[in-house]
């Protein structure tokens, strides 16, 4: 989602220089403000009353949104999907394997209590079977069409004919069976689990007869099979996800180890080509949170990290998988995907990015059709960068199986709930998508939307509804949905907004949305006055040249700057003036509606009534004020900021804000003798030092012009607008003698009195 504005941004960083007490000594000012001299005031970015925009156009824009009967590409174009029904709901949380008989009968296999159903067109589930166990893993339609079920724990394989007593047909010792697999002769491959094994099951077994075993690996269970293109068995086993090609009894090689759980499906062509699906069953992995299959650098990086071609060595004795070699870590990897080709390396074909892939079936119209975990959204892939979001069934969950049907379309089968969906090969009739809350960051009110089908303007086949609200999350206080005028937004002003594009014929497609708003006119905000006891000057220096362009930003994954090819905006910098007398006043101001600001600048003493302005249309926040010529005492300083120069005459709002009481003080402090007493050698001399406003800060005397010594008052502090010092010189020679006693209050303002005295 972008943000547009309709104005070319300056980037811009405001520098207020901070509150510095007047109560300072003479030194430190000095220090701080010879530093301060070098520093560099820039102004804060400020923008006219302007309308903006929120631009959906791509996958993961309208992605975020709600979806029903509605595909979206990799490209970010969104139009009326192909047609999903519901078949059938079961009363069970997952289902694990679907088959279909040559009656068109479809068998189903659940969890949590094992149930095989069988469903017909148009009629309701029936349960097909009850087993003793708890899970029904694998399922398949054999070449007698009786149906073979494979449950867990306990592992047992039962042959039940349709209107026939079930029976076990294999028990072998595994506690699990996860897979069934007939080849073209009537044999039966049995994948099993707690002791990962594949057994070869002969045709015509009878109970007693005995199974052989026909593959061991050192994983924890053998999860699915397949065969090439020769006929010779796949299997994917876990964890790590280890794929095996199987050439005969206890002849396996690791075609390739993807580093997830396991392997969730696996198909190969006529060509050769094998394809493989891996995903996490319990942790997702890790640094890929909320990463979707268009975020293809963050997907690949973890996936060549994560997994290895193993052609060439990781298999082991017997090829079983075994090997000593570090092996990837399963929480790092991404569900992928995979081809692995007849050059004996596997490339990836395609991610869903956070989430796994349950499913895939090869189909003509894409390449393959994939189920996810994700809301239950499934995908049309033909490669890395072409796939489609072809939609979801409603309820979400995971699409843990995906068939064909005997008359064409697809089943697909959902867990969490558990469902049954009938996908067609033609379109929808219509299909609807809803944008998630499109935030404009305060109450705005909105404009119109600007659709982009073949051409900018409306969509023939596409209506629209929005509605706003206040509550980032849609409620009963946000409004109802209302048609769109045209293409203008008749909801209420609010922050948020959602929009419903309503789609009616196949052809339409939406590729680019844009919602426009402006905001009410708010009055600026002054927030913040720093008077500094030194006069500043503001100088306007030429913009400096752009930087140079960060590869990065065109090329990596995070979002190009809105002000990557807007002008330098000029440099502003402020200066010690260095004269004495003046004061200078910064200031920070804020406008919500990012309007230029314009400033004014007045003061009055402390107890009088009236203002007097000073100065007025400031660009510059800072101000510096000679105080020379005015009357000491305390004063107040008062900003007002408007948004005048960027709205009509007679519509601009104005904020002031007073600052705290400020010292003017220019007159220095006055030094009076009030004794000398001479006593052989040695002298005292007593002052009284006293001021107006300001604190005594700081006293020295010279004796005879020699070195400059420092003097305290009688108490040792210089807390008060009166203080008395005694000065007590020692072994003096004789003769005529020069003191020069200088004090300085607060404000800077210096004294110097010169006395004279004699020792005989």
């Amino acid at each position: 989602m972008t943000l547009i504005t309709g104005v070319a941004r300056c980037s811009k960083s405001a520098l207020f220089v901070p509150m510095i007490p007047m109560l300072l000594r003479f030194n430190y000012i000095k220090v701080v403000f010879a530093a301060a001299s070098l520093c560099l005031l820039q102004l804060p970015e400020a923008f006219a009353v302007q309308t903006d925009s929120i631009q959906l156009n791509s996958f993961n824009d309208f992605i975020a949104g709600e979806l029903e009967n509605v595909s979206i590409s990799s490209l970010g174009e969104v139009q009326v999907s192909h047609e999903l029904k519901e078949m059938a709901t079961l009363e069970e949380d997952v289902i694990f394997e679907a088959a279909v008989a040559n009656d068109g009968t479809i068998y189903v296999s659940t969890g949590n209590q094992g149930l095989i159903y069988s469903i017909s067109e148009g009629e309701e589930p029936e349960v097909f079977f009850t087993p003793p166990q708890v899970l029904s893993h694998g399922l398949v339609v054999g070449p007698d069409d009786a149906v073979y079920v494979g449950t867990s724990p306990s592992g047992r394989v039962y042959r039940i004919v349709p209107g026939e007593r079930p029976e076990v047909y294999f028990d072998p010792d595994e506690m699990y069976i996860w897979d069934l697999l007939f080849d073209d002769d009537g044999a039966l491959y049995v994948a099993t689990g707690s002791e990962a094994k594949i057994y070869r099951v002969p045709p015509n077994f009878q109970p007693n007869d005995e199974a052989e075993v026909w593959f061991t690996s050192d994983r924890s269970r053998v999860t699915t099979l397949a065969f090439d293109h020769e006929g010779k068995l796949l299997a994917g086993a876990g964890p790590k996800s280890y794929l095996y090609r199987i050439s005969g009894k206890d002849e396996g090689e690791v075609l390739f180890n993807a580093g997830t759980d396991e392997i969730s499906g696996i198909w190969a062509d006529d060509n050769g080509d094998i394809y493989f699906s891996t995903l996490h069953r319990k942790n997702k992995p890790s640094g890929i949170t909320n990463v979707t299959a268009l975020d293809l650098p963050v997907l690949l990086e973890k996936v060549s990290k994560a997994s290895g071609n193993s052609a060439n060595g990781d298999q082991g004795p017997n090829g079983n998988g075994h090997s000593e070699e570090e092996t990837p870590s399963p929480a790092s990897a991404p569900s992928f995907l995979y081809r692995f080709g007849l050059d004996g390396f596997a490339e990836p074909v395609w991610s869903p990015g956070s989430s796994n892939i349950f499913s895939f079936i090869h189909t003509d119209r894409a390449n393959f059709l994939a189920g996810t975990d994700d809301n239950g959204r499934f995908y049309e892939v033909t490669n890395l960068m072409n796939w489609s979001l072809a939609g979801q069934v409603p309820n979400g969950g995971q699409v843990s199986e995906i068939v064909s049907k005997p008359d064409g379309g697809y089943l697909l089968l959902s867990s969490n709930p558990a469902g049954v969906y009938t996908l067609s090969s033609s379109p929808a009739e219509s299909g609807t998508l809803t944008t998630d809350s499109l935030d404009a960051g305060a109450v705005a009110r909105w404009g119109r939307l600007l659709p982009l089908g073949d051409a900018a303007g409306p969509i023939d086949g596409v209506s629209w509804q929005t509605r706003t609200g206040n509550a980032s999350e849609p409620d009963e206080t946000w409004s109802d949905w209302e048609d769109v005028d045209g293409l203008a937004i008749k909801s209420p002003h609010g922050r948020y907004l959602r929009v419903k594009a309503e789609f009616s014929k196949p052809s339409a497609i939406l590729r680019e949305l844009r919602m426009f708003y402006i905001f009410n006119n708010t009055a600026p905000i002054v927030n913040r006055i720093n008077v500094l006891p030194v006069g500043l000057q503001v100088l306007n220096l030429p913009p400096q040249n752009k930087p140079p362009i960060n590869i990065n930003a065109l090329t990596g994954t995070r979002e190009i700057p809105k002000t990557l090819g807007d002008p330098s905006p000029p440099r502003t910098q402020v200066r010690l003036m260095g004269d004495e007398g003046f004061m200078s006043f910064g200031w920070n101001a804020f406008d919500a509606n990012r309007d230029y600001l314009s400033f004014s600048f007045s003061v009055k003493r402390d107890g009088d009534d009236n203002w007097a302005l000073l100065a007025s249309d400031i660009d510059e926040q800072v101000y510096s004020l000679n105080t020379r010529g005015m009357n000491d005492g305390y004063y107040r300083a008062k900003v007002t900021a408007s948004d005048a120069p960027s709205n009509p005459p007679g519509t601009a709002l104005e904020g002031s804000l007073v600052s705290s009481l400020f010292l003017v003080d220019n007159l220095p402090p006055s030094i009076s003798l009030e004794s000398k007493e001479v006593t052989g050698s040695n002298a005292t001399l007593r002052f009284s030092v006293s001021d107006t406003y300001s604190i005594i800060d700081a006293a020295y005397y010279i004796l005879d012009g020699g070195k400059t010594r420092e003097a305290f008052p009688e108490d040792l502090m210089f807390d008060s607008t009166d203080e008395s010092f005694e000065i007590v010189l020692n072994d003096l020679s004789v003769g005529e003698h020069t003191l020069v006693f200088e004090v300085m209050d607060e404000a800077r303002n210096v004294a110097t009195g010169q006395f004279f005295f004699s020792v005989e």
